[in-house]
């Protein structure tokens, strides 16, 4: 659908901004408030795949609720952070390149998030923006 990744990485954003009164990160997939930390990748490609970097994991500020907010096309999937990351990262075998460091890969098929090495799962809802509440 989308093939410039900057234009693909600003779809949705303004939700999380305006509605969800989030302030980004530098340019990052990192969101935050007083309360919330975020984590949004944008998945506007075929494939329905996205990746997570350790970098940003480890910003995670603990003392916040914590949340993967994926952009996915026009929608979104809402997932409690912490709980991902126990069931979908720790112990699994990650990535590493140049570019992106130390990072894990997942697709989206048949109502599930797919960790692209390990074929864990966790089942998803996609919701719109008006669902959209934390």
């Amino acid at each position: 659908m989308f093939n410039n990744r900057k234009t693909s990485s600003e779809i949705n954003k303004e939700i999380l901004t305006n509605q969800l009164c989030l302030i980004q990160y530098k340019n990052t997939t990192i969101f935050e408030n007083d309360s919330l930390f975020v984590l949004s990748p944008s998945v506007q490609n075929k494939q329905k795949w996205f990746d997570i970097r350790e970098v940003n994991i480890n910003k995670i500020d603990k003392s916040k609720k914590a949340y993967l907010i994926i952009r996915f096309f026009s929608q979104f999937i809402i997932i409690n952070l912490y709980e991902f990351i126990e069931k979908m990262i720790c112990g699994y075998e990650s990535n590493i390149t140049k570019n992106s460091g130390i990072h894990w890969k997942f697709v989206i098929k048949n109502n599930c998030i797919i960790n692209k090495k390990s074929k864990s799962k966790i089942i998803i809802n996609i919701v719109d923006n008006h669902e959209l509440i934390l």
